[in-house]
C-alpha cells in the first residue's frame, strides 16, 4: 500500500472510531434509519463539540485581552518616564 492510502484510512478510522470509543456515537446494532440516525448524529455531535472546544479556546478571553491593555499601557508609561528622567 502507498503512504497516502494508510494515512487516508488513518484519517476515517480516527473520524468514525473516536465518537465510538468516547460514546457520542453508538454503533448501529441493525440496519434500522434510527440505529444509523443515532449513529450518524453522535459523529456530528462529537466533531461539532470539538470544533467548539477548540474555537472556544483558540479566542482571548477578556480578561486576557484586558491584561494584555494594561501591559501595553504600563509599558509606554514607563517609556515616558524613562524619556522624562533622561531629559533632566
Amino acid at each position: 500500500m502507498r503512504v497516502g492510502t494508510v494515512i487516508a484510512i488513518g484519517m476515517i478510522l480516527l473520524f468514525f472510531g473516536l465518537p465510538i470509543l468516547t460514546g457520542y456515537a453508538p454503533f448501529p446494532t441493525d440496519p434500522s434509519p434510527g440505529h444509523v440516525g443515532d449513529f450518524f448524529g453522535g459523529i456530528w455531535d462529537y466533531w461539532g463539540e470539538v470544533f467548539r472546544v477548540v474555537s472556544q479556546r483558540s479566542k482571548p478571553t477578556d480578561q486576557q485581552t484586558v491584561d494584555q491593555q494594561t501591559v501595553d499601557q504600563q509599558t509606554t508609561l514607563y517609556g515616558i518616564f524613562d524619556n522624562l528622567s533622561l531629559t533632566f
